[in-house]
């Protein structure tokens, strides 16, 4: 799942300022693929696009389990993030299902 520097519940709109908080989480079946730190400026100029966290399991349940406890362990602060957004997406019946379509951002947001 990718981290934005966006607010989904605003048409996903970039949001600018200095990272004030940047505490990336690793453990056991969690990668974290990064261009940012902490006290670094985001701006408009560039992807808004913060890092790709990745978690793994021996199924989906444990991988969902391993992102949901990655990303409620990531505070970043300075910025708003699309991490509420993927929480809710996480635990929605239907992704937890499998049951998804490209459709589906808009049962989030919507």
């Amino acid at each position: 799942m990718s981290r934005y520097a966006e607010d989904p519940y605003t048409n996903f709109t970039p949001s600018t300022g200095r990272l004030l908080a940047w505490r990336p989480p690793s453990g056991m079946g969690i990668r974290l693929d990064s261009g940012v730190t902490e006290g670094q400026e985001v701006t408009t100029y560039y992807d808004s696009m913060l890092a790709k966290l990745v978690s793994w399991g021996p199924d989906r349940d444990e991988s969902i389990g391993r992102m949901l406890g990655a990303l409620k362990s990531f505070p970043v602060l300075g910025v708003t993030t699309n991490i509420p957004f993927l929480l809710q997406a996480l635990v929605h019946p239907d992704f937890v299902s499998g049951k998804y379509d490209t459709g589906f951002m808009i049962t989030i947001v919507g």
